[in-house]
């Protein structure tokens, strides 16, 4: 769907590997994962907050009922399934 929308983006499969990355390289929005293997989402979220609390961060989950913790440290959600037009929504939500 990124690719649809003519979006850059790099692919990881844990907050860890995110982490290595991030220190040399910028982002400029994460699609994060609420549930991922070793540190989850919500935790990966609040850490990245620390360290730039401007930085948007969507999360991507197929839990309907998020805590109010996950609430309050993901800048957006959205559910899966999802479709291109959540996608887009969620972009222009942060860069018209």
């Amino acid at each position: 769907m990124l690719d649809k929308l003519s979006c850059s983006y790099d692919i990881f499969e844990s907050a860890e590997a995110y982490f290595e990355v991030a220190k040399e390289k910028h982002f400029d929005i994460i699609f994060m994962d609420v549930n991922l293997p070793g540190m989850s989402g919500t935790e990966a979220a609040h850490l990245i907050k620390q360290e730039n609390s401007r930085l948007p961060i969507l999360a991507i989950t197929a839990d309907i009922f998020l805590t109010q913790a996950q609430n309050e440290v993901f800048d957006n959600v959205i559910h899966k399934p999802y479709k291109l037009s959540q996608i887009e929504a969620a972009l222009s939500q942060f860069y018209s």
